[in-house]
């Protein structure tokens, strides 16, 4: 008897079927970066109140789920995509990138992350990192940052999980985000 789990699969061919499964984000350390100076720059009006979308958040995972709609969490898909040692390579080599983060953070980040488990990894790469969050660094721009200054960006439109993949029949398309703010995602 064969244990080997079968794959999941994913189709959409109806825009106004009846939903299935679904991915969503909840609100988290990317939101709570968010301030009334940099809120404009990563796309939001205003800051919002984290834990009062939290919980408005779990209610509407709820109702999908009283609806009988599987529902996935990004972060737990990145958690497994970080358990895959090629996948974890792949990622830390798109946002450690010595040209987008410098070169001290592009080494040190990467030693850190080889080193951390991986849900420490996924709370940094969708909650973005803090001066003051590496402790030590070098740098002219380590140098030049303030504690708070963000050295890798939060991602917090990431809660937006339908704006970055199309979803078509058997296949998937992910989209470019044309705003700086949402290319990491």
């Amino acid at each position: 008897m064969s244990t080997a789990a079968t794959p999941r699969t994913f189709s959409v061919d109806s825009e106004v079927g009846k939903l299935r499964r679904v991915i969503v984000h909840r609100p988290g350390l990317e939101q709570r970066r968010l301030t009334p100076e940099n809120a404009a720059g990563l796309l939001f009006d205003d800051v919002i109140w984290v834990r009062k979308a939290k919980v408005e958040h779990a209610a509407f995972v709820q109702v999908l789920r009283e609806r009988d709609v599987e529902v996935l969490d990004a972060e737990d898909l990145l958690l497994e995509t970080l358990a895959v040692p090629e996948g974890k390579r792949w990622l830390l080599d798109q946002v450690l990138r010595e040209r987008q983060v410098g070169q001290y953070l592009a080494r040190s980040g990467r030693e850190w992350a080889d080193a951390a488990n991986d849900r420490e990894v996924s709370n940094f790469l969708i909650g973005g990192m803090t001066k003051d969050d590496l402790g030590d660094g070098a740098g002219l721009f380590y140098g030049a940052s303030d504690p708070l200054d963000m050295v890798l960006p939060p991602l917090p439109n990431f809660l937006f999980q339908r704006d970055c993949s199309s979803w078509v029949y058997d296949g998937v398309i992910l989209n470019p985000m044309t705003k700086a703010a949402r290319r990491p995602e």
